[in-house]
């Protein structure tokens, strides 16, 4: 977190049913209250790009994940 920014890094990370690596990307995001709900819908978004529609949604946030 670079609370001096205001802006939290964020990293997704695409593995395949048995756990090997398919893709992953990066990126720095505003904070905000909102920020961690838009974070799994941008990794959703770009497992569509990478035609994966089978996903598991894993992360941190009790609050998003539930």
């Amino acid at each position: 977190m670079f609370e001096d920014l205001k802006k939290i890094g964020v990293g997704v990370v695409v593995r395949d049913a048995q756990g090997l690596f398919i893709a992953a990307y990066s990126y720095i995001e505003e904070i905000g209250s909102d920020a961690e709900v838009l974070d799994v819908a941008r990794g959703l978004e770009f497992a569509a790009i990478v035609c994966l529609f089978d996903v598991t949604v894993e992360g941190d946030s009790v609050n998003v994940i539930r």
